[in-house]
Formats: C-alpha cells, structure tokens, sequence
C-alpha cells in the first residue's frame, strides 16, 4: 500500500535493492511506484512511493517538468563512510567533471539571457552562504568550496587579457603568427580586461548586498 516517508527516516533499499548514497536513492526509474525500505525508530519498514509529475525550478531557476517522489534528503545524506580510497578518488573526479560542467553551462544560459544577471554572485555572497552552510552542515560547506575552486578554475581560463585565460591566448597567437604582441596592444587589452572584471566586481557587490539586506539570499 502507499505509504508517507517521515523526518528521519533512512532510506536503505530501493524496490529491494541496497542503497547507500542519495545519487543511488535518485537514480531509480520514476514511472512506476517504487518500494522504498527504510529505517525508522530501529524498525524496518516498507512504503511504497508513486512519483507525481511536477513543475519545479531547476539551478538555473528554470522550470522544469519531473516526476518526483517528494523526498527531502539531510545535508549529510550523501556521505558514504565506507568508501575505499580508490571510490573516493572516482566519486572526486566525477563531481569535479560536474562541477566544471555546471560552471560552463551556467556561461552558457547568462551569455545567450536564458539566466538573469541578476542571479550573479560575487565575495560577499560567496561568504554569506559559506557562513550559513557551516553552521547547518560542514560537509555541504565542503561541497560549495570545491564548487567555488572549480569556478575559479574556469572563470581563469576565459580569454581576458587580465587572466591566465588572456596569457593563453597571446601565447597561441605567438605560436601561430610568429611574432610577439606589441606592448600597445597588451596594455590596452590588459586594461579592457581589468574593466571587465571590475565592472563585475561591483554589479556582483551591489547583486549580494541587495539580496542580504532583501532578504533574498538563498543560503
């Protein structure tokens, strides 16, 4: 019979099949009603679920059509304790393979309009959810650091004059037309690039002391 997963309820097998991780939980087909053993108060219980189709907001705060069980995982769900070193070292690399993907693709929706400018964040807002997932959760704390490193990591790579991204780009023209960028050239390129990123600078500085003092910051 259906049934209603409760606050603190461990999942530990879905449709009879051990889980162990939220990825695991997720990752069953959602067309047909799924048996969800859980744990609770030290009893084992069955319930089964029937996803529903719903319209909910993606990370880009589009909408987004899924069929959804309505779970709501803890913050430190995901932690799998018994991984061995070399699980550890696939499950890094897949989510910073993710991470630098969700970066690009975040590019990619804010340069063609598909995600508001305004949906920006810069060192404040870094430092306000930092704050806020270090008090409720420091794996999540952990998991925005390695975001934030893999941002950084890419945003370096853009061709900006002002960035490693911009040396890159001098260096392959010298490559290829052999001959050296003149001074002129990279001082003025350099200081369009520091423009840009100064002008990012404060729209992203303006962009989170507005959403703090809005209350508006999704921590």
């Amino acid at each position: 019979a259906l049934g209603i997963l409760q606050p603190k309820d461990k999942i530990i097998a879905v449709n009879n099949i051990e889980v162990k991780t939220t990825a695991e939980v997720i990752n069953f087909d959602k067309t047909k009603t799924l048996l969800y053993t859980v744990l609770r108060d030290g009893e084992v219980l069955n319930i089964e679920l029937k996803p529903k189709e719903m319209i909910v907001k993606n990370i880009f705060g589009e909408d987004e059509t899924k069929l959804l069980v309505g779970i709501r995982f803890d913050a430190n769900a995901s932690f799998n304790e018994n991984a061995s070193f070399s699980q550890a070292l696939v499950e890094s690399y897949k989510s910073t393979v993710f991470a630098c993907t969700l970066v690009i693709k975040s590019l990619q929706k804010l340069i063609i309009g598909a995600v508001s400018p305004t949906n920006l964040s810069g060192i404040v807002g870094m430092g306000y959810v930092s704050d806020k997932l270090y008090q409720t959760s420091f794996l999540s704390f952990l998991i925005l650091m390695a975001l934030i490193s893999a941002n950084l990591g890419i945003i370096n790579l853009l061709p900006i004059p002002a960035l490693d991204g911009g040396h890159i780009v001098f260096n392959l023209y010298e490559m290829i037309f052999r001959k050296e960028v003149t001074l002129l050239a990279v001082k003025i390129l350099t200081f369009i690039g520091w423009f840009i990123l100064f002008t990012l600078l404060f729209f992203t500085l303006y962009n989170d002391i507005y959403k703090i003092f809005t209350n508006t910051m999704i921590p």
